[in-house]
């Protein structure tokens, strides 16, 4: 008897025991938490062991509230862990978002921020750089006009301005000479479109000039005095062909794989007996990758094919070539593949000879596709 009683008493002590612990439970924390948690979520954020969702805070503030502010959306916290907040700002006029600071980084806007942790993001705001055009333009020799016009205090940055030339009577756009870099491709442009991001400072240079041939082929044949020369062989021929914006151009369509183009276009003879000095500016559109890039060692130019332009003096019996497409500094990337590309050529040494023909020939195997248009030839008396 003596043996059960102390049995009984033992287990009625151990009893006892389980029970308070198991009432007490763990004495730190909880099941889906961590002591300290705080009321704003602590490092592991509020939640505690009774399946409460873990949440953040999220504080956003403005530098220079003066140039700027921001929206929150949803609005207020706490926000449940790996919700996302939107941040979106909303820059005073001729201001603009500089950057994102905290717990974020960058410029963009709206601000996607997900939420696995609190946390404090800046917005500091900056004003717009705004940058000026100067254009001078020699006295009596035109003018020039800017779209939009400029406004007070300068263009905001990355605005897209127009420049035109308006020669004068009798004068005629050259070329523009800027101080400091050159502007490269853009040197024969008129109109010429910009991309503000500095202070340009331009000199149209003019000339005096008497129109020898212009021609934008807006017409549904070429003229009879033009000739068309074009090898048995060759795939394709020049050919009229309406351009994206429903105008015309003069055309040579791509060939086949391994097949050739071998096609001049000859302009009207010209008399340059009364000229001192003579220029060309027309426009080409063709591609790098094939003319430039492409071919085997050996080809002319290295490249695939090539628009040349030539002149004969002889009734196109014999012909020079004075340029090609490789000529061109501004053609210079695949980026200007079938760009269009403005191009000023000096015929000054055919100054003061008559039966001056001027051809445009294409010529090469593989050809891609090119075209000529707003084709200008003046002189000069000087």
């Amino acid at each position: 008897m003596k043996r059960f009683t102390k049995i009984s008493i033992i287990l009625t002590i151990t009893i006892f025991i389980m029970s308070v612990f198991l009432a007490c439970g763990p004495t730190e924390g909880g099941n889906n938490g961590s002591g300290d948690a705080g009321d704003n979520g602590g490092d592991a954020g509020n939640g505690g062991g009774n399946g409460e969702a873990t949440t953040y805070t999220l504080n956003v503030t403005v530098t220079n509230p003066d140039k700027g502010g921001v929206t929150v959306d949803p609005p207020t916290g706490p926000y449940v862990e790996n919700s996302t907040v939107t941040i979106t700002v909303s820059p005073e006029e001729g201001c603009r978002l500089k950057e994102w600071s905290g717990d974020a980084s960058g410029n963009y806007s709206p601000l996607e921020v997900l939420m696995t942790d609190n946390k404090t993001i800046t917005a500091t705001f900056e004003n717009i750089p705004t940058y000026a055009i100067t254009v001078a333009i020699p006295e009596g020799e035109g003018t020039y006009t800017l779209d939009p016009a400029e406004p007070q205090g300068g263009y905001p940055e990355e605005t897209e301005v127009t420049l035109t030339v308006v020669p004068a009577t009798g004068h005629y756009f050259v070329q523009w000479e800027e101080t400091g870099d050159m502007i490269h491709s853009s040197i024969f442009r008129n109109p010429l479109k910009l991309v503000m991001s500095k202070d340009f400072s331009f000199t149209a240079k003019m000339d005096e000039s008497t129109e020898l041939l212009e021609d934008d082929f807006e017409y549904d044949a070429f003229p009879s005095e033009y000739k068309i020369t074009t090898t048995e062989s060759s795939d394709h021929s020049w050919e009229l062909v309406e351009n994206e914006a429903g105008g015309k151009l003069a055309y040579v369509e791509a060939t086949d794989t391994e097949y050739n183009n071998n096609t001049r276009l000859e302009l009207k003879s010209l008399d340059l007996t009364s000229v001192g000095r003579a220029y060309m500016k027309f426009e080409y559109n063709m591609s790098h990758y094939w003319a430039i890039q492409t071919g085997e060692a050996g080809d002319h130019h290295e490249g695939g094919y090539d628009l040349r332009v030539e002149v004969s003096t002889d009734c196109g019996a014999t012909w020079t070539e004075e340029w090609h497409e490789a000529d061109d500094p501004a053609f210079d990337s695949v980026n200007d593949n079938f760009e269009t590309m403005p191009y000023i050529l000096n015929l000054g040494e055919y100054a003061g000879q008559s039966d001056v023909k001027v051809g445009f020939h294409v010529i090469g195997v593989d050809c891609a596709e090119v075209s000529i248009d707003n084709i200008a030839i003046r002189g000069t008396s000087e």
